[in-house]
């Protein structure tokens, strides 16, 4: 029989042991980094990709995109619990009539008790008279609300499927005055009034929440004071979760979700969160476009 003799056993430990915690410690670090995510990319960091604007807040002069933009997969989503977690936004319209916005967000639904519809981004209005707020997206796991109202006609259409347990991105877009929904980047539902004209998006959005409290992730929730076309929603849905925004001039706010609420467009616009938790291991529900 072979016995390996002390003197060799310790050196063979001091030879190798060391190859073996170094292993460990790559592996360790790839796993961090979401390699064996089951997507194969690597994590973005939070922050890691932002847009510069050098002239200034609300400028458009030389806008650029600065950090790791190249759509690797972000290393947190927001989590909202359904009961009392949302993201407040600021006012980012002014009083005066916007004839074109895009508001886009990937989610993933985790069951809206009592089929109640959870709200996943909106924009609210301060006229009186609505009685309900006008720019908004909302499930309540197999079908999707859009809603879009202006001073005259009140605007809402559903499009089913099956949101429960799948990373979803959806879209709603005012192209001069005419609406469009968007689900995984087709074009899908009927508006009630396609050609609404334009909206007063004066006051404050909100991500997580509208008639009721959304339940799921949210992630990379994009807005804009433009109307996209079917070709731009496409383009942004290819990009995936960690795509970073397409029209900078007309990029209004951005919030990746990436760990905290922060607005990376670079106007400023930072959202309050309130009772969010942010997941890492999200990535083993996410199946890329």
């Amino acid at each position: 029989m072979f016995y390996m003799h002390g003197a060799n056993a310790l050196e063979y430990l001091m030879v190798y042991g060391w190859a073996i915690i170094i292993i460990v410690i790559v592996l360790g670090a790839l796993y961090m980094l979401g390699i064996f995510s089951g997507t194969g990319s690597p994590r973005a960091q939070p922050g890691s990709c932002v847009v510069l604007r050098p002239n200034g807040i609300g400028t458009t002069q030389f806008i650029s995109l600065s950090g790791t933009c190249s759509g690797e997969l972000p290393d947190y989503v927001a989590q909202f619990n359904g009961q009392s977690s949302n993201v407040l936004l600021p006012v980012m319209f002014s009083a005066t009539k916007a004839c074109g916005v895009t508001i886009t967000a990937w989610f993933l639904d985790q069951g809206m008790p009592n089929s109640t519809k959870g709200g996943v981004v909106g924009i609210f209005s301060n006229m009186p008279h609505l009685t309900s707020e006008p720019f908004d997206i909302e499930t309540n796991d197999t079908v999707l609300r859009f809603e879009a109202h202006n001073t005259i006609n009140p605007n809402s259409w559903t499009v089913s499927g099956s949101y429960k347990g799948t990373w979803t991105f959806v879209a709603l877009v005012l192209n001069n005055g005419v609406l469009a929904s968007y689900v995984n980047g087709v074009q899908a539902g009927t508006p009630t009034i396609s050609n609404i004209g334009c909206l007063t998006l004066d006051n404050n959005g909100i991500i997580g929440e509208w008639d009721t409290y959304f339940n799921g992730d949210i992630s990379n929730v994009q807005i804009y004071s433009t109307g996209f076309t079917a070709a731009g929603i496409k383009a942004l849905y290819i990009e995936g979760i960690g795509g970073a925004p397409t029209n900078l001039p007309s990029l209004v706010a951005w919030y990746p979700l990436n760990g905290n609420a922060g607005d990376y467009g670079g106007n400023n616009y930072a959202g309050i969160a309130k009772g969010l938790s942010y997941d890492t291991q999200w990535a083993a529900t996410y199946m890329p476009p």
